[in-house]
């Protein structure tokens, strides 16, 4: 028999070498801000309460029998006649001199309505109120503000009695310019008690004094 053919070895095959993928670099994970807690707001029935409060000890102030003044503003009031330092006065709040003359020709009236430490005052500027017609309330003593208009614009004012409760002692300001300010003193003659005296100084010093009669009770 022929000697059959000898198969050639097969020869080993040789192994690729494994590629290594790039290891991908984790990035940082971005910080999340931190949640502020929200500000604990007052609750509705908080203030509610608060205000309650409030008007609570307002009113036991207007009803305070060992708390009542020793005087009544309450009447119609009208203008008679101002201190002759009326145009500085004015002068030093910016007027011009055409309204520094036209402001004594001017008619006023105030109707105050007290009870015991509340005050209501309706001030009426012009004929029947051309000019200004504002009406505001205080609690002499109370330490509240009270906003009121004029021809400037708007003010906030406390007011106080005097020792014998027989004068108001007010202090007031501009909203716009807090550097304004004006002290005054509202309080009856010592001649009559149906002339009213109020005496306001201002911020610069000057100050100008209005002299009121009360109005006589209409005929019904």
């Amino acid at each position: 028999m022929a000697e059959q053919a000898a198969k050639p070895e097969e020869q080993p095959k040789e192994e690729e070498p494994k590629r290594e993928e790039p290891k991908q670099e984790e990035t940082p994970a971005e910080e999340q801000p931190k949640e502020e807690k929200p500000k604990d707001e007052p609750k509705p029935d908080e203030e509610a309460n608060k205000n309650d409060d409030d008007n609570k000890a307002n009113e036991a102030k207007v009803n305070d029998e060992d708390d009542k003044p020793g005087i009544d503003f309450s009447g119609s009031w009208t203008l008679k006649s101002s201190s002759k330092s009326i145009d500085e006065y004015y002068k030093s709040e910016g007027w011009s001199y055409m309204m520094r003359k036209f402001a004594p020709m001017i008619a006023m009236k105030q109707i105050v309505k007290q009870e015991g430490n509340k005050l209501t005052i309706q001030v009426i500027v012009g004929p029947g109120g051309k000019f200004a017609n504002e009406t505001s309330t205080a609690i002499i003593g109370s330490g509240e503000e009270t906003e009121y208009k004029d021809k400037d614009g708007l003010c906030r004012a406390t007011s106080e009695w005097n020792e014998d409760k027989t004068a108001i002692i007010g202090k007031a300001y501009r909203v716009d310019d807090k550097k304004r300010t004006y002290e005054s003193i509202r309080q009856l003659s010592t001649t009559s008690d149906k002339k009213m005296i109020i005496t306001t100084t201002n911020n610069l010093g000057k100050t100008l004094v209005q002299n009121f009669e009360l109005d006589a009770p209409e005929k019904k």
